[in-house]
C-alpha cells in the first residue's frame, strides 16, 4: 500500500468521526468518576433552572417559557409583537432550555482536552444562538455564529493537523510576561471593536426604538450594559481563539470571561438585567472551568513538585 494511499485512509477514519461526533460516549466515560457525578448535578441543575424562574413576580409564571411569551406580546421582540411571536420565543428558549446541558458538556470537554469539545460546542451555539436573538441579546447572538463557523475549524485543527496532543510547555520568565501581555493588548483591542460594533449591531437588529445600549430600557444602564457585553463578547472571541490553538493558557480568559458574565446577570447594569437562573448556569461554567485552569496548567506542575519533594 502506497503512502499516499495510507494517508487517504487516515482521512476518511478521522473525518468519519467528524467534531469528535463518535468520540462522545468514549470521551464521557473516560472521565473521572467523580467529575461524572459532579456533571450530572450540573446538567440537572442548568436544566432544572432554565424553565423554573426563582424571581418571579406576584402574578407572574414560574416557567420561564411562558414569561418570554408574555414578555413579546408586552414588549414584542425581533419577530414581531404578536402571538404567532411569542410562540416562536417561547419555543426557541424552551429549546434552549433543552439543549443546555450541551454547553456544560462543552466545557468539559475542553477541560480535559476532547476531541468532542466541537460537537457539544457547535449544538449548544446553534440553540443559545437562536434564544439569544429571540431575547436580544446582541452580542451572544453574533458570538454564536462565530462559534458555529468556527466548529468544524477547530475539529479540523484539533484531529486532523494534530493540536489535540499538543503539550504544555515551560516558558521563561520573560518569555511569559510578554506573552501574557501581547494577550491583554489584543484583548483590550477586540472588547474596544465589539464594544463600537454593538449599538449599531443592536440597531440593525431590534430598531432604534429598541437599542438598550442607547436608550435602555426599564431600569437598564444601556452603557453599563454595553460596556459588560463588549467586555463579555471580546474575551469570548479571544478565548475561542486559544481554543481553536488548543492553549492551555485560554483557561485564564474562561475565568475573567466567567465572572463578567456573572456581573452581567446581578443587575450591575439595573435591575431588569438581574437574573438569578443565568447565575446559577454561569456559576456551574465557572466551577468547571477551574477545574480546567488546574487540569491543563497546574495539575503537571503540582505534581512535579511533590514529585521532587519525595
Amino acid at each position: 500500500m502506497s503512502n499516499r494511499t495510507i494517508e487517504q485512509e487516515f482521512m476518511k477514519t478521522k473525518f468519519k468521526n467528524f467534531l469528535g461526533a463518535r468520540d462522545v460516549f468514549k470521551d464521557l466515560k473516560e472521565l473521572p468518576k467523580k467529575f461524572q457525578w459532579f456533571l450530572v448535578l450540573g446538567i440537572v441543575i442548568v436544566l432544572v433552572f432554565n424553565f423554573v424562574s426563582v424571581t418571579a413576580k406576584s402574578g407572574e409564571s414560574r416557567f420561564l417559557p411562558l414569561q418570554q411569551y408574555d414578555r413579546v406580546l408586552v414588549a414584542g421582540s425581533v419577530f414581531g409583537q404578536n402571538e404567532s411571536s411569542a410562540i416562536a420565543v417561547a419555543v426557541l428558549y424552551s429549546l434552549n432550555g433543552l439543549a443546555a446541558f450541551t454547553g456544560v458538556l462543552a466545557v468539559a470537554m475542553i477541560a480535559y482536552n476532547r476531541a468532542s469539545q466541537y460537537f457539544w460546542g457547535l449544538i449548544n451555539a446553534v440553540f443559545f444562538g437562536l434564544f439569544a436573538l429571540s431575547v436580544g441579546y446582541v452580542g451572544d447572538f453574533f458570538m454564536n455564529i462565530i462559534l458555529i463557523v468556527g466548529a468544524s475549524v477547530g475539529w479540523y485543527l484539533f484531529e486532523i493537523v494534530g493540536l489535540g496532543n499538543k503539550k504544555q510547555k515551560t516558558h521563561s520568565l520573560n518569555w511569559n510576561l510578554a506573552f501574557y501581555l501581547l494577550i491583554v493588548l489584543i484583548t483590550f483591542f477586540v472588547i474596544m471593536m465589539w464594544y463600537w460594533a454593538l449599538s449599531p449591531a443592536a440597531t440593525d437588529l431590534f430598531g432604534k426604538s429598541n437599542n438598550q445600549y442607547v436608550h435602555g430600557g426599564t431600569g437598564v444602564n444601556g452603557q453599563t450594559l454595553q460596556v459588560l457585553d463588549g467586555i463579555s463578547s471580546g474575551m469570548n472571541t479571544v478565548g475561542y481563539v486559544m481554543q481553536l490553538t488548543n492553549m492551555s493558557q485560554q483557561f485564564y480568559i474562561w475565568f475573567f470571561l466567567n465572572i463578567v458574565k456573572i456581573l452581567k446577570f446581578t443587575g450591575l447594569a439595573g435591575r431588569d438585567t438581574l437574573n438569578v437562573n443565568m447565575l446559577i448556569q454561569f456559576g456551574v461554567w465557572f466551577t468547571i472551568s477551574l477545574i480546567g485552569l488546574y487540569k491543563r496548567n497546574f495539575e503537571s506542575l503540582f505534581a512535579k513538585y511533590f514529585t521532587k519533594k519525595k
